[in-house]
């Protein structure tokens, strides 16, 4: 489909035109991005029975090219003053709603850092508070970093392009193959080779996996089964729920651990609700679960389950059509490369490329107490 020329924005200061252009753009742009189907017919329908104002109100405005955002001004306001209150960016470029969002973001992570702090020396981090803080702490902090993220990179100029296509796919299916490098003190591995089936069927998705590593004979087996909630328009902004069970074994020294978790999360386009920032997108989940150890050698027996909580926050843009982006901070006691510190999980950065629609290429790095290094690529059968 050729590019079009006007694209529909969330900015209410602008003129609406005819409600039958502004309807034709919406359905047009909606059948661009390949959803399911009754994800698609419920919007069109629902845009088919709105009046002007409705359509203005829901966010569904016309506007042209050179409306866009964009301030030089506005970006070094939020990348100097905005360190200090987020949106000041977008304040300064006169887009007061999103500028004001930015803030109420920022109070938000405040707040939760804050009540986590306040948690931990009220009860010297013991027990259930504990739990508290190491969820509470890492997703107020990354609520936090992200507004102020977002401020400088929408002020300067928004980010527009879309998540390329093979990214919006909703049913596919691949076939994975990586390689692991580790270099975690006490850990007894440095290499690891896995290999991974992705079935991704709308709303549902499973990813088994298999993992062989030529140090102490280990091997590992797991998978990832999941559920995800669409709430946005658009095809990234959805809550999800999934459970993960592995098990990883070293039989050269007789050690072997299974883990079990359940997490919570959501996934946001930041485009559905502010358009100059559309190809921005914001994970963030929670959860918990249990870790149970094995020894093969005598008058070691079972230890006890341990009980564990994972938490994750992280930020993806794709650049140009080809690359997506991400960076984000993990908090997972049974992570191999462990925590940079008793209160500070690990961080990661992944880089895809895609050189045609059936292939992704990734590269991922990830820092705790060691460093775990990524590469592999995923085969898709169709998508």
């Amino acid at each position: 489909m050729a590019a079009l020329p006007l694209f529909l924005s969330n900015n209410a200061s602008l003129k609406v035109p005819t409600k039958a252009l502004a309807l034709c753009c919406a359905i047009t742009l909606l059948s661009a991005n390949p959803t399911s189907a009754w994800t698609q017919n419920q919007q069109e329908d629902r845009l088919r029975t709105m009046s002007e104002d409705e359509l203005e109100e829901d966010g569904w405005v016309y506007q042209g090219e050179e409306s866009e955002l964009g301030s030089l001004g506005g970006g070094l306001m939020a990348l100097t003053v905005g360190s200090v209150a987020h949106g000041v960016g977008h304040l300064f470029a006169q887009d007061k709603r999103t500028g004001w969002s930015l803030f109420i973001g920022e109070i938000i992570g405040a707040g939760l850092m804050g009540a986590a702090l306040l948690a931990r020396g009220i009860t010297n981090n013991d027990g259930g508070w504990a739990v508290l803080y190491e969820s509470f702490f890492p997703l107020g902090a990354g609520l936090f970093a992200i507004t102020w993220v977002l401020d400088i990179v929408g002020t300067f100029g928004g980010s527009t392009s879309n998540f390329r296509e093979s990214l919006r796919s909703t049913n596919q299916l691949g076939i994975a193959s990586q390689y692991t490098f580790y270099r975690v003190e006490g850990l007894p591995l440095s290499h690891a080779g896995t290999l991974r089936i992705n079935f991704d069927f709308w709303p549902f998705y499973a990813y088994p996996y298999a993992s062989l590593g030529v140090d102490e004979n280990f091997l590992g087996v797991g998978a990832i089964l999941g559920v995800r909630f669409g709430f946005g328009r658009r095809e990234h902004t959805y809550a999800f729920f999934e459970l993960q069970a592995e098990q990883n074994s070293f039989d050269d020294i007789g050690f072997s651990y299974w883990t079990a978790l359940g997490n919570i999360g959501v996934s946001l386009d930041v485009g559905d609700f502010f358009n100059h920032m559309d190809g921005l997108l914001i994970r963030a989940f929670v959860g918990g679960g249990a870790q149970f150890f094995s020894f093969d050698f005598p008058d070691a027996g079972d230890s006890n389950p341990n009980s564990l909580l994972s938490t994750g926050v992280s930020m993806g843009t794709n650049p140009t059509e080809r690359f997506m982006f991400e960076v984000g901070y993990i908090e997972r006691p049974d992570a191999l490369v462990g925590h940079i510190s008793q209160n500070v999980g690990s961080f990661f950065a992944t880089l895809t490329f895609a050189p045609s629609s059936n292939i992704d290429i990734y590269l991922d790095a990830r820092a705790g107490r060691g460093t775990q290094l990524f590469a592999g690529t995923v085969f898709y059968l169709f998508r």
